[in-house]
């Protein structure tokens, strides 16, 4: 049996992209606030130098004398003085800043969780996961099993774009909770340890509009 594939086939084969993983999630940082910092320390502020300006040359005041006779016996004129040698200037002080940078661990967190948020994806109008968000699901699920979070509950909270009635919506993000801490469930977390909710549209993304597909998300939020 022979396979004939015709030009279209083949050109249409190249141009289909490959799947591409998502980019991973700090999931210790956005559940548990344990955000790396590399050089904390050194990151808190940052050091701006500024060369001080140089001033400009002072100006040289040039003076000139007009020419006049007077009778009487000549003067002669004073020789002038030798020029004082001048001392070399010293170099203008820098000016020197210290900028605060944002980078806290609460704003590390807050934005490890928003984009762990919008990379869990669900299939339009399902409560099942895109291969994408099963993949960043499946991070957040090992920070989870982690010996020393064993007594960690979490609250599950579903959310829909803003297409479609308010009452269906508001049914699928509740669906959508349930599934993913059935998803947990599933790599050997404790079920009582997820407490779900479903918001329907009423949450979308800040910034984001309300229709937008990224709205299609299960945020993980953990109980204190």
């Amino acid at each position: 049996m022979r396979l004939i594939f015709s030009a279209a086939s083949l050109i249409a084969l190249a141009a289909t992209p490959a799947f591409a993983a998502p980019e991973s999630v700090d999931a210790n940082c956005a559940l548990y606030s344990e955000c790396t910092v590399p050089d904390a320390a050194a990151d808190a502020t940052e050091t701006v130098t500024e060369a001080a300006p140089v001033p400009a040359n002072p100006r040289v005041r040039t003076s000139k004398t007009r020419g006049f006779s007077m009778s009487g016996p000549a003067v002669a004129a004073p020789a002038p003085k030798a020029a004082a040698a001048s001392a070399p200037r010293a170099a203008p002080k820098a000016k020197v800043a210290m900028v605060s940078k944002p980078k806290t661990v609460q704003a590390m967190q807050a934005q490890q969780a928003v984009k762990a948020a919008q990379l869990m994806t669900f299939f339009s109008g399902s409560d099942k996961l895109t291969p994408e968000g099963t993949i960043v699901a499946q991070q957040l699920a090992i920070a989870m099993l982690r010996a020393d979070k064993r007594a960690q509950r979490f609250s599950v909270q579903g959310h829909t774009d803003a297409v479609g009635a308010r009452a269906y919506n508001l049914a699928l993000s509740e669906r959508r909770a349930k599934a993913l801490a059935e998803f947990f469930a599933a790599q050997g977390i404790d079920r009582s340890r997820f407490e779900t909710v479903g918001f329907g549209f009423d949450k979308p993304l800040a910034g984001v509009a309300a229709t937008n597909a990224a709205n299609r998300r299960v945020e993980v939020k953990p109980i204190s």
